[in-house]
């Protein structure tokens, strides 16, 4: 799943992008200062614009996709607002983790 895109000036961008990557396409693994400044908004706070795209379309994989980004977001060092606004949402993945498991 394409989250968005950082171009070559270190902006983000937290859509799915237009381009279709073909299959077969070659992917790396990008460095930790990437992840961190993919995950920075203009004022260097945390920031994860994807979060409700990957909930509505990555199906059971979303939760746990979405867990582990936060874990490692929360392996850097961070202010008390981006460990707040992390916590907050592990929060909101167990409350979707526990709703989305029972039955109606």
């Amino acid at each position: 799943m394409l989250i968005g895109t950082l171009d070559k000036s270190g902006v983000s961008s937290h859509r799915i992008p237009n381009q279709v990557v073909p299959a077969g396409k070659d992917v790396y693994k990008v460095e930790t200062e990437e992840i961190r400044q993919f995950h920075a908004d203009s004022n260097s706070q945390v920031q994860l614009s994807y979060y409700s795209q990957v909930i509505a379309h990555a199906g059971l994989f979303a939760i746990p996709l979405l867990e582990a980004i936060i874990e490692k977001l929360e392996s850097f060092e961070s202010s008390n607002q981006d460990i707040k606004s992390l916590t907050v949402l592990r929060q909101t993945l167990a409350w979707q983790r526990t709703i989305g498991g029972m039955r109606l």
